[in-house]
């Protein structure tokens, strides 16, 4: 389900706990790890990437009926069976105990011609310092907001073509979030999106720099945050302390 441009679904998510214990000699059945990946290099789609860079074989469901493409991007709950031998590019063969896919999206241009669609209603975040962050040449967001799961929301980063930098010259990126009209307000919501931030990248060159901003329900909840994106050494996101349950039946 990877889809681009800004007339696309945010998708919901339920969090849980996990166990995680690692033991590099003898796995157990009952451990598992939670962590983000991605499909890449592999015409059966069993192959997944970390965003730490280790290469995981799905070998034992629920991964073998999944219909998975290339460049989908992923939430895994796994459970290791065994390494990958010596001269395979695989790093552990796994069980797929859950998934759910990462909704991706690129950088949209904001202009009068898309603004009202693009929207501007309020997100805001559990812990600013922690759900926005670089990983794998994505930023990654974790974001609350308020609405209706049966009534379809987007999400979008943009950059507003009139106002591309800030008075020093530094680009600014902007989440926006359309909620469509949609007035429930109880209980509020949580959604993950990651976006695609390759096109930032400039030839001779290895980072840039930018600002990320976004509206929330009140001052205190408006958010910004200066971000390098190194892509000559792309940063790596920690293994993911949730586990993800369930996504909204309303989304697409």
């Amino acid at each position: 389900m990877r889809k681009i441009g800004y007339g696309l679904l945010i998708a919901f998510l339920a969090m849980g706990t996990f166990s995680c214990n690692d033991d590099s000699d003898n796995y157990s059945l009952s451990d598992m790890w939670i962590t983000i990946g991605n499909i890449e290099d592999d015409p059966d789609n069993k192959l997944i990437t970390t965003d730490g860079g280790t290469k995981l074989f799905v070998s034992a469901p629920a991964g073998l009926d999944h219909g998975f493409e290339l460049g989908d991007r992923l939430f895994i709950n796994f459970t290791i069976l065994a390494d990958g031998k010596e001269g395979e590019d695989i790093d552990h063969y796994i069980k797929l105990n859950g998934y759910n896919e990462i909704l991706t999206k690129e950088i949209v241009e904001l202009s009068d011609d898309n603004a009202e669609e693009i929207g501007h209603d309020p997100i805001w975040f559990r812990n600013q310092s922690d759900d926005v962050y670089i990983a794998n040449h994505f930023l990654n967001v974790d974001f609350m907001y308020e609405g209706a799961p049966w009534i379809t929301h987007f999400i979008n980063l943009v950059s507003d073509v009139e106002n591309p930098t800030n008075e020093d010259g530094i680009p600014v990126l902007e989440i926006r979030h359309n909620a469509n009209d949609d007035e429930y307000t109880n209980p509020p919501l949580r959604a993950f999106v990651s976006f695609d931030l390759k096109q930032l990248q400039e030839p001779g060159k290895t980072e840039v720099s930018f600002i990320v901003k976004s509206k929330g329900r009140s001052e205190a909840e408006n958010f910004e945050k200066s971000f390098t994106y190194k892509y000559g050494e792309p940063e790596v996101s920690p293994m993911i302390s949730m586990l993800i349950e369930d996504m909204s039946d309303g989304i697409e």
